[in-house]
């Protein structure tokens, strides 16, 4: 976890095959836990030769997370990898 960092998400989904994070600062996490829907771009992932982007959706519904992905060159991003509780991708955290 970066210094600027303050919690720390991870997920995973295919089997495994796909694993992304998200750092959110302490401005970022008060929005998020205050219920605000709240959408962050991943840092994208190699999957199978492809480049995709991972979107992070919080609070839609509150107290949920949906992960979405796509291929930024067709602005796609419907793919869903993971949803839940926001409280199962907590990884690290201050």
């Amino acid at each position: 976890m970066s210094q600027a960092s303050y919690k720390v998400f991870a997920a995973t989904w295919g089997n495994g095959e796909v694993m992304v994070e998200l750092e959110v600062s302490k401005d970022q996490w008060d929005r998020i836990a205050r219920g605000d829907r709240v959408e962050f771009k991943g840092r994208g992932y190699w999957y199978d030769g492809d480049w995709f982007q991972d979107i992070w959706d919080f609070n839609c519904p509150h107290g949920e997370l949906t992960i979405r992905y796509g291929q930024p060159n067709d602005g796609d991003f419907s793919g869903e990898g993971c949803t839940g509780p926001i409280s199962s991708v907590v990884v690290e955290g201050r």
